[in-house]
């Protein structure tokens, strides 16, 4: 019995969206913010700008929201997510492509950065 998993070698067409999305890079507030090239981790709406809210709670990208998971299913959520590559392409084309749409021009003064 080996405990090590067997790795495939079968080659993934995985677009850089698809891949942006799964590891939380790309036009999302809360990674764009690191670079200083976002004033804050939020979008235009004031909550945390990373992929799980911009896919399906922030008004701003309501045309491509997924189902919200439960916390409890975050993981099945994840993964039925990412079978909708379609779905994610679009989410993140529209965010980079609109970025100024995205950023926050009124940021609450809760979430103003110290």
């Amino acid at each position: 019995m080996s405990i090590i998993p067997k790795i495939s070698n079968k080659r993934l067409n995985w677009s850089r969206e698809y891949i942006q999305f799964a590891a939380g890079h790309g036009p999302f507030p809360s990674y764009l913010k690191r670079f200083g090239l976002h004033s804050t981790d939020y979008p235009g709406c004031g909550k945390i700008g990373n992929p799980l809210h911009c896919a399906t709670r922030c008004p701003l990208t309501l045309s491509y929201h997924h189902k919200e998971p439960s916390p409890q299913f975050i993981v099945h959520w994840w993964k039925s997510a990412l079978s909708s590559r379609r779905n994610i392409d679009h989410l993140i084309t529209f965010m980079a492509t609109d970025e100024a749409l995205i950023k926050s021009q009124n940021t609450p003064s809760s979430h103003t950065p110290a």
